[in-house]
């Protein structure tokens, strides 16, 4: 994943596996994170320890100079709870910091699922419909994650001009995004 100092990355971690958390982890964790500049979110980071390089996680990295008063107390927090794994200074700035925090079970499906760009078999509805109630995910992104017939119909549009084809909607099997591209998706 290539930086941006003051940029957010918009991944498909961010877009599709990270509401999860919130699910998972509840409100406080939505609140600590909310004062947090997190710059990118992650399934993995090539200068991660080897021990971590099989847990089913999300690395979220953060700019701590978009976070000074709130850094320190959330870190003190997330470091107490069961799902969190590690955090480290991430590269050479000082500003960066990576936090890694482990999936819990029931999500692991998800991740699995994401990491093979089965995205619309990471969730089941009522999942999606707690993502959608409580504004976790974009509009678009659940119709993706729904296999929505109309999204199907304008990634078929764009398979074709792209790719310079003649799929026909009803004919077309796969996801409606295209597949994660790991470099994309990892520190």
């Amino acid at each position: 994943m290539k930086l941006k100092s003051d940029v957010l990355i918009t991944n498909r971690t961010r877009r599709y596996l990270a509401p999860c958390l919130s699910l998972a982890f509840g409100e406080s964790f939505r609140e600590r994170m909310n004062g947090l500049f997190k710059l990118g979110l992650g399934i993995g980071d090539v200068s991660c320890p080897e021990d971590l390089k099989d847990e089913k996680a999300i690395y979220i990295l953060i700019d701590k100079n978009y976070a000074q008063s709130t850094f320190g107390p959330s870190i003190s927090w997330l470091r107490m709870q069961e799902y969190f794994i590690c955090d480290y200074q991430y590269g050479s700035s000082l500003n960066y910091h990576m936090i890694v925090v482990r999936l819990p079970e029931v999500f692991h499906n998800a991740f699995d699922n994401f990491k093979n760009s089965r995205y619309s078999s990471m969730y089941n509805s009522e999942e999606l419909a707690i993502f959608e109630l409580n504004g976790l995910i974009s509009e678009r992104d659940l119709k993706i994650l729904r296999r929505d017939g109309e999204e199907l119909i304008f990634f078929v549009d764009y398979i074709n001009e792209e790719f310079n084809t003649d799929i026909k909607a009803y004919e077309f099997e796969g996801e409606i995004d295209m597949p994660i591209n790991i470099e994309d998706e990892s520190f």
